[in-house]
């Protein structure tokens, strides 16, 4: 058994990135090559850390401090918009930020991960967004039901408005 499963085995980690780290850019595999322990490698474990990461984070940056509406992306030629006003106002960011907490533990068995992740941006209603009273155009609003599927409903908005999910593994292939 690999000691990432071991009873005890646990680990916190907390980043806040500033305007400046969101402008110049960041990698979310260095931000979990520093915490996650590298018996994970490449496993689906890691991979779904990493994509709950990636949509979290991006959701964080794009509508909560670029305030960058999910109804631009209507058609290819939007999404193309969207990204190009995602470019723009990123290099023009210069106040803000976000938010990171990451905490592995061990439960009965199982490696679980909780990530939060919030921003300094106006906030919005999670549960709307997963109930689907907010419509969106077909390439926007896929990410948080994406969290949702891979935390097994494991999400929800925190009272001081992070976006808060859970995942569980019964070994690291999983």
């Amino acid at each position: 058994m690999t000691a990432l499963l071991l009873p005890g085995n646990t680990g916190l980690k907390s980043w806040r990135l500033d305007a400046k780290c969101l402008a110049r850019g960041f990698s979310i595999n260095e931000l979990l090559g520093d915490w996650l322990p590298p018996e994970l490698g490449q496993s689906l474990l890691h991979i779904k850390t990493q994509l709950v990461l990636n949509e979290l984070l991006n959701n964080a940056i794009d509508h909560g401090l670029l305030r960058l509406d999910s109804n631009l992306k209507c058609d290819a030629a939007g999404f193309s918009y969207f990204l190009a006003q995602r470019k723009q106002r990123l290099a023009k960011l210069r106040h803000g930020f976000v938010t990171l907490d990451l905490t592995w533990s061990h439960q009965e068995g199982r490696a679980v991960i909780q990530v939060e992740v919030g921003d300094s941006g106006p906030g919005f209603d999670l549960k709307a967004v997963l109930q689907g009273s907010l419509t969106f155009p077909s390439y926007a609003g896929r990410g948080l039901p994406l969290v949702r599927y891979l935390c097994k409903d494991n999400l929800w908005q925190s009272a001081t408005g992070k976006v808060c999910a859970i995942f569980v593994a019964t070994d690291i292939s999983t």
